[in-house]
Order: structure tokens, then sequence, then C-alpha cells
């Protein structure tokens, strides 16, 4: 039986620690007790892999060099004319990180610090965000799905050729494994879109995902567009199967208590006048939904029996035939260090909150350790009033 369903934080782990990388240009921050940034540290491995469209990916096309406007497919020494935004430089916009980022060349890419260590007492430096950095040469970002450095939000002022593909109505520019999108001029390195499916080789090190908390009750958002509607599907799906597991783990944990009391009469009394248990999970999760639909959120749910893994702020799950596939990040995980193309932002509450493409962290605490957790998704409309690359 998976456990954690109806407890916090206890449905996943790390399956092996992955590289840590160094970050030159800026300081990336980390969830820190004392509310203070830290530097991530240390090397990464190259690794290999191979990606395929899914059935999202609605169209492609070839270029030897960038085309002058959206969709031709013909060769143009120019590139296209936007007709779109890229938000802050990534696949759909930029906020904080989980995963150093920043000025070396090919240097390992996450950053794995506890997140309470090696804060600024008197502050962080001044910031300045990967869109507004110096330009980089088209060979130099690392795939997603390695731990090369990726260089998320950044941009490129030429590819030698590429291929169009769309997914969901948006065109990405791929060259060399490595996905684009294109913005006033400039091929700005983005995240992956979802659906995409990929090998990984048998010696990549994977980061497993912990969460705050699952959903096992469907419930609606104020907020929807086309994009989210099958979203929406997927979590009636996974909220009833978290019902099943935390129902199964409920009475797994009766049976276990009945089998204590007939064990031990002294055991017994106390557990019959024991008051009934607060399930935590419930509270966290209806919170977190209010919270999220009343600033215009949409959240995914993860399925309890599932494991989740991520990498610099890339969520992806394993399907039944071995290959992974890019998911939205689900609400509740958690990460201990933002991605180094994030952007803070003030949503309708006042309140400062962080976003990574069109996915929103918060500031959480889980077992006393600071967390960034995943809250939700901005709609198409909301992430382009957010739009910070415009």
């Amino acid at each position: 039986m998976v456990s954690g369903s109806s407890s916090s934080s206890r449905s996943s782990s790390t399956v092996s620690k992955p590289a840590t990388s160094t970050q030159n240009r800026t300081t990336t921050p980390t969830a820190s007790r004392s509310g203070g940034t830290s530097k991530s540290a240390a090397t990464g491995s190259r690794s290999s892999a191979t990606t395929s469209g899914s059935s999202q990916n609605r169209g492609s096309s070839t270029h030897a060099n960038p085309p002058k406007s959206g969709s031709g497919s013909s060769s143009h020494a120019n590139p296209p004319k936007s007709s779109g935004g890229v938000s802050n430089g990534g696949s759909r916009s930029g906020s904080h990180r989980s995963s150093a980022g920043g000025g070396g060349d090919r240097v390992g890419n996450q950053s794995h610090r506890n997140p309470s260590q090696a804060h600024f007492n008197g502050g962080a430096p001044k910031r300045v965000p990967p869109r507004e950095r110096p330009y980089l040469h088209y060979d130099r970002p690392g795939h997603f799905y390695g731990y090369d450095r990726h260089y998320f939000g950044h941009r490129v002022h030429y590819l030698p050729r590429y291929r169009r593909v769309s997914y969901w109505g948006v065109d990405y520019y791929l060259y060399n494994g490595i996905y684009y999108r294109y913005w006033l001029g400039n091929y700005y390195v983005c995240r992956p879109p979802f659906g995409v499916l990929f090998d990984l080789a048998a010696d990549i090190q994977l980061s497993a995902c912990r969460f705050a908390y699952y959903n096992n009750v469907y419930r609606t958002y104020s907020a929807i567009d086309s994009n989210y509607a099958t979203i929406q599907e997927q979590n009636r799906i996974i909220a009833e199967n978290n019902a099943t597991i935390a129902a199964q783990q409920a009475a797994i944990a009766a049976q276990q208590a009945a089998a204590a009391a007939q064990q031990n009469a002294v055991a017994a009394a106390p557990a019959a006048s024991a008051t009934p248990s607060i399930d935590v999970n419930a509270l966290k999760s209806l919170a977190s939904y209010q919270l999220a639909n009343k600033l215009g959120l949409v959240q995914s749910y993860a399925g309890a029996n599932t494991q989740y893994f991520v990498n610099d702020g890339v969520f992806y799950v394993q399907e039944a035939n071995g290959q992974y596939k890019v998911i939205v990040p689900p609400a509740g995980a958690l990460i201990e260090a933002l991605p180094d193309d994030y952007d803070a932002v003030t949503l309708s509450d006042g309140n400062e909150y962080y976003k990574v493409d069109d996915t929103v962290y918060r500031m959480t605490a889980v077992d006393g350790t600071p967390y960034f957790e995943v809250l939700g998704q901005m709609p198409a409309e909301m992430a382009a009033q957010y739009n910070l690359n415009k």
C-alpha cells in the first residue's frame, strides 16, 4: 500500500541525489528560516536522453534559418516577427528558482543545499533576471532532462536552424534538443511544453519530489480556460484515487490499533478515550485550494500513489512504457530553492509570491523546514497580465 495520501509531506523521497551547480552572475534565493538567501554551489554531470512529441504536439516545421513570420515553413535569413510573447523569457514566464542557474558555462544545474544554510544577514545583492543578462551562444544551454546548465530565461540572438512545434496553440523553436520561445527579435531558452515525452539513460540521477499535502476531494476553480479543462478532468480522477487510498490507509490504521489493543489491555484504555485525530492533509489541501481560487489560480492535483520528479522547475513522471512525461507542476509540490528565472510578483491579496513560467509558488514550512510550495497555475489571461517581458 502506498503511503502519503492522508499525511502531509511523506510521500516521496530523493531517489538519488542529483548534481548541484555553481552560479556566477547572480545569487539564487533559497527557502530560509530567517528569510535570507543562499548561494548554491557544486558541479554536475552530463547526461543524455531523447525526446519525442505527444498528442499535444499540433504541428511542426523545420528551418535552416529562422522564418520571418509565424507559421511559414520556408527558409529565411531573419527571425520571425513576433505575434505573441514569452513571459519572463521562459516557456510561459519566469519566476523564483529551485535550482541554481547564473553565469558559468555548462556547470551543473541544480542547487540542493539545505534551505536553512548560507543566507545573507544584510539582504541579497541586486539580482539581474536572466532575460536582462548578456546574450548566450546557441550551443551553450544544456538539455532540460540533464544536469548541465539549462539557462532557462536567457536570450539567444540567432539559431542556425530549428524545428518549429506547436503545443497548446503556442509555438516553440526546437534546436539541438533545446526549446525556445520567440519574443521581440530574440529567442529565449524555455522549459519544454507539457506533454513532451523523453527517455533517460539508466545512470541518470533523479530528484524525487516531496509534497505538503494531497487532494482527495474534487474541487472546481473559478478561473479556467481551455488549456486547463483537461486538468479539471484529471483532478477528478486523481481525487477519487487519493480518497480511495486514504480510506484504505485509515482502515489499515484502525486494524493495527485494534490488534494492538487486543495484545495489550493496558494500551486499550487510553486508545478508547483518545480524541479523534485531525486530518491535517485535508486541512492543508482545503486551505491551499481556497487561497489559489481566491487568487484566480488553477491547481493540478498530485496522485498519492505516483512518483513525481523535478529538475530546475521541470516536473515529470514516468509512464508505463518507461518513458518520462513533462507535466503541469502539481499543487503541494515542495522545492528547496527556486529556479534562476523566477520573478517575485504581488497578487490580488497584496502578498508576494514567486512565479516560474505560469507556475506560482509560495513560501511554506513543513516539519519546521522552509520550502517553496507549488500553489497553482496562472490561466493565460492572468499570465499575460504578469508577463514581465513586455
